[in-house]
């Protein structure tokens, strides 16, 4: 059997294929049909930093976020890595040691190790950030045309 390699989901392309008007939600629609054959990972920080970047909208669509949420932890295409205590620390030696000096946050560098893990060199982010530890950014924002 031929596996297609898994695809890290980071906050950025939950918050662009959520939020219409989110600057990125353009580059995210056209990656969506792309990695429909290939499994997803994610972790639940990451669904952390959605809800907390969906805190400012109404309370309707809080709601429609938490069931957005909640429909992607319960679907069998993407695997939700649980933040145990170890991994956590992990993230945190990681903050403070090889990404001390870059705009990383905890939630990015457990993701990062997360995806070290499990052999995973492609990001659903547009956070330019992550390929300071060698993953492929794949949200690109959109060319100008003339």
């Amino acid at each position: 059997m031929n596996r297609q390699p898994a695809v890290f989901v980071d906050s950025v392309y939950l918050i662009a294929t959520y939020d219409l008007l989110d600057q990125w939600s353009e580059a995210a629609e056209r990656l969506t049909d792309l990695f429909t054959s290939r499994p997803l990972v994610t972790t639940d920080g990451v669904f952390g930093e959605f809800l907390a970047h969906c805190s400012r909208f109404r309370p309707s669509r809080r709601r429609g976020a938490v069931q957005y949420v909640q429909e992607l932890r319960s679907s069998q295409r993407i695997e939700v890595v649980e933040l145990t205590s170890d991994l956590v620390n992990e993230g945190l030696a990681a903050y403070a040691g090889e990404f001390l000096y870059s705009r990383l946050s905890l939630h990015d560098c457990v993701s990062i190790l997360v995806m070290r893990k499990r052999g995973i060199t492609d990001a659903l982010t547009a956070d330019r950030e992550f390929s300071l530890a060698g993953i492929n950014v794949l949200m690109q924002a959109p060319t100008a045309r003339s």
